[in-house]
Formats: C-alpha cells, sequence, structure tokens
C-alpha cells in the first residue's frame, strides 16, 4: 500500500522496544488512505505484563497542514494515547520513547509531531518542549497553576513568584500534588470549561 512508504512497520516496532523495560511489542497498522497510516502499538514487559491503560496510536500523514507554519502542509505525525499502568509510570519510559520516536522520524522526514494535550498533562509536554499552538490556551493554562498554587497548596503570591520564577511550565511537579486535591483533579473539577490545546513539536 501507498502509505507504507511514510514509515515502515519495522521503523514503528524498533521505536517501542528497547529490551530492558520494553521487552516486546505487538504492531497493527492499515492504511486509511493512501496518505496516511495508522498504528496501534502494545508493550510488554519481560513477565509478558502489558504496560498500558490503552494501546499507543499514531497516525501518520504525507501531507497535514503545520502548526508550527499556517497554511503550509508537511509530513506530520499526530499522537494520540501514551498512558502506562501505574506500575510502570516514575521510570522514564515515556521519555526513552520518545528520543526514539524523534529518531526514526527524522529518518522518515517528517517535519512535526501534533498532538491533543489534556490540561494536566500540558506542564509534561512544556517540559518536552512541546509549543501551544494558540497563545490563549497557554495563557489560561498559566492562569491555572497559579490558581492552584494560590487556592489549594494556600501559596502567598510571593511564594508563587519565587516558586515559578515567571516560567509557570518550568514548574518542579510535585507542587501540582495535593493529599487532597491534586492539580488534574481540580483542573477538571474546579477550573471551569476545561477542553484539550493543540501542541505541537518541530522535528529538526
Amino acid at each position: 500500500m501507498p502509505c507504507n512508504d511514510l514509515i515502515s512497520n519495522s521503523d514503528i516496532e524498533n521505536i517501542y522496544k528497547d529490551d530492558n523495560l520494553i521487552v516486546t511489542n505487538s504492531i497493527l497498522s492499515n492504511c486509511e488512505t493512501d496518505d496516511s497510516k495508522k498504528s496501534l502499538i502494545k508493550i510488554f514487559d519481560k513477565d509478558n505484563n502489558y504496560m498500558l491503560q490503552r494501546d499507543i496510536e499514531r497516525v501518520y500523514f504525507r501531507n497535514k497542514e503545520l502548526l508550527s507554519k499556517k497554511e503550509e502542509l508537511g509530513k506530520v505525525v499526530k499522537h494520540e494515547y501514551f498512558i502506562l499502568k501505574d506500575e510502570f509510570q516514575g521510570k522514564k519510559i515515556a521519555s526513552s520513547v520518545h528520543v526514539k520516536e524523534l529518531e526514526a522520524y527524522r529518518r522518515n522526514n517528517f517535519n512535526e509531531i501534533q498532538l491533543d494535550a489534556a490540561w494536566d498533562g500540558l506542564v509534561v509536554w512544556k517540559k518536552m518542549f512541546f509549543k501551544f499552538a494558540s497563545v490563549k490556551d497557554e495563557s489560561l493554562i498559566k492562569i491555572a497553576i497559579q490558581r492552584y498554587l494560590r487556592e489549594i497548596k494556600n501559596m502567598s503570591i510571593e511564594e508563587i513568584e519565587k516558586t515559578i520564577k515567571n516560567k509557570p511550565f518550568s514548574i518542579s511537579l510535585h507542587y501540582l500534588k495535593d493529599d487532597n486535591i491534586d492539580f488534574k483533579e481540580w483542573v477538571y473539577n474546579g477550573f471551569g470549561k476545561i477542553g484539550l490545546a493543540k501542541m505541537y513539536k518541530e522535528i529538526a
């Protein structure tokens, strides 16, 4: 199928296996059109435990509008879902995989990664050098972080300024956790209408 020249199944398979934590995987790919390919990826540890809350999903496009350059088309990979089970979190698995994703995308001449980020994940994506497609979304999440620190963590304005140093997205993630309600719960339940923010990362 023509879509298979976007990225090979073997390239995809090699991304999601490191013979250390991710020992085996299963890839199901199919062409949605001649110019787009969708892959569902299952990953397993050395004891053959399924490591995800749901399959990783990636969609590869030959010509999709770039978020970094409006009205220009390019080769884009859309990231959907990479949610590890609790027992596999905190082991730097996602960041390790992301390095391998970038290497594979460069080899296959992709221009950009795009994703729709839930609000509780925006800080993590910013730390991985993703950018907001909308200035409005970026402003709203900055306000949400500062309000959470003030209302839930009971921090003074001076403490907040010292903690974030005008860079809310550089905040240590432990500030966004609390015994009563962490940022994820608070932002969904107590910060009005919450949606998804479009984010992107250029592949150099």
